[in-house]
Parts: structure tokens; sequence; C-alpha cells
């Protein structure tokens, strides 16, 4: 008998055994799971950020084509719609011979740009639409 009953305690302790090594593997499936999930929220609000941005510089180009304009200067000149945090710029384009304007919509350092032209004050903006790239040949024009 005292065969058996060490016999009963062995097949306790394995039990035991099992149900720890169950335990393990199913902790690190959900610290992996965890970390997944958490890189996935990562990439999910990068690409709000991007997004958030990317909308509030193009309603800034929207905006701008509803403002008075004075003429453009080699410099850049700023309106800002507080209520919405829009900022939109002009400056004169070196880009074109046409006397294009060069209109960049900002949100938080991101910057779309459209070419336009002046008609009385108004922004006609030129076929295309924006550009999410700056289209001077030189980077500092950009700045």
């Amino acid at each position: 008998m005292k065969i058996g009953n060490r016999f009963v305690n062995q097949s306790g302790f394995s039990a035991i055994v099992m149900v720890i090594i169950l335990m393990i593997i199913g902790l690190s499936l959900l610290f992996g799971f965890h970390i997944l999930v958490a890189s996935w929220q990562k990439i999910a609000m990068t690409e709000r950020r991007y997004y958030q941005q990317f909308n509030t510089a193009s309603s800034s180009l929207s905006w701008a084509i509803t403002q008075r304009w004075q003429r453009p200067k080699p410099h850049w000149q700023c309106q800002h719609e507080l209520n919405l945090q829009l900022k939109v710029c002009i400056k004169q384009s070196n880009w074109s011979h046409d006397n294009a304007i060069l209109v960049r919509g900002e949100a938080n350092g991101f910057f779309l740009y459209t070419l336009a032209h002046l008609d009385n004050g108004k922004l006609i903006v030129h076929k295309g639409q924006w550009l999410d790239y700056c289209p001077e040949k030189r980077s500092h024009d950009c700045e």
C-alpha cells in the first residue's frame, strides 16, 4: 500500500507540474499578444495623427482661396484662422515663369503645397490641386 500511496502522490505532482507548464505557456502567449496589440496601437495612433495633420493642412489650402491676399513677396506671408487652427502661407514661386504663387497649408509641421495665381486679391489654384512636397528646386526656398 505504501508503494501505491507513493505512486498516487507522484501522479498528483506531475499534474501540478503540467498545470504550471500550461500556465507558463498561457502567460507567454498573453504577453506576446500584449506586445502585438501595443504595436498595432502605435501604428494606429501614427496613422491617426497623419490623417489629422493631412486634413488640417488640406483645409488650410481650401481656406486660403476664400481669403483676400496682397501681392506675394519672395518671403512667406501667412494668415491664421484661430478657431479651426488653420495656417496658410503664400510666397512668389521660383518654380514657374508665369508668376505662380506657392501656397503652403500647415498643420503641426506637416505641409501641403499648391500653385496658384492672384486675381483681384483672390487665389486661383492651378490644376493638379495639392502636392505633398514643395515644388521649388532648392529646399531652402520652401522654408
